[in-house]
């Protein structure tokens, strides 16, 4: 961690006391259990760490995942949740049912608050994914969420949610080679917005390698594993094996 960043980062100065410059290293040392040589005998080239940290505490690890790259060291992971009522529920959607699905969460994890929850409604015919937005959003003003996510959002819906104020962090979204449909609307709104991409299928499964260049087209029956079949079914979607060759 250099001073550069410190400063950047944490607003110091060349008058502030060495302390406070160096204490961000302080905190940033846990996350590396190479950090433990003693307590883990050896074990601990490989292994990773997790921590436990409170809300003021994310902007040391925000700078230490920057440098990491450089250290040859894994970076230290946030918890990604998702929250998705069932199909059946959504009619029955409103603040209790929301708050007690993140409680849950919470309770499961054994934690204070959830890094990102990432939200999607099944059918947008449904009324609700709107207000229930907004209560994950108080959610995360009362702490016990940090970002507020979507997942699988189309252009007009995930606008309605920011318009009504939701800050959305984060979008995942399919986006590949084969599947562009982020591209273009949905692209303008996050740039306009600053929503973040999460993004799935970027090599269809597997599709997208060496492996499946000039072979015939596999029959689904032969497909190992669930992701294969349903990046097969879309490269169908895409126009066919002969256009993906």
């Amino acid at each position: 961690l250099t001073l550069n960043a410190m400063k950047n980062t944490f607003g110091f100065s060349d008058s502030d006391n060495v302390g406070r410059i160096a204490f961000p290293a302080i905190q940033a040392a846990p996350c590396f259990s190479s950090s433990f040589p003693t307590v883990l005998a050896g074990a601990h080239s490989k292994m990773k760490c997790l921590i436990p940290c409170a809300i003021d505490q994310d902007p040391f690890f925000v700078v230490t995942r920057s440098v990491c790259d450089r250290l040859k060291k894994p970076k230290p992971a946030l918890l990604h949740t998702k929250f998705v009522p069932d199909l059946g529920d959504l009619a029955h959607v409103d603040r209790a049912y929301v708050t007690r699905v993140i409680d849950r969460s919470l309770t499961r994890l054994g934690v204070d608050r959830l890094d990102i929850v990432q939200f999607h409604w099944w059918d947008y015919a449904v009324p609700g994914y709107v207000a229930a937005a907004m209560v994950l959003d108080d959610l995360r003003r009362a702490g016990k969420i940090r970002l507020v996510g979507a997942t699988n959002f189309d252009a007009p819906r995930l606008g309605e949610i920011i318009d009504a104020g939701v800050p959305v962090a984060t979008h995942q979204v399919q986006y590949s080679v084969l599947d562009r449909r982020p591209a273009g609307t949905m692209s303008d709104l996050a740039a306009t917005h600053g929503v973040r991409f999460l993004c799935y299928g970027t090599v269809a499964g597997g599709f997208l390698s060496e492996r499946w260049v000039g072979v015939p087209a596999p029959e689904l029956a032969t497909l190992s594993n669930r992701s294969l079949v349903k990046y097969r079914l879309i490269i169908d979607e895409f126009g066919g094996w002969e256009r993906f060759q």
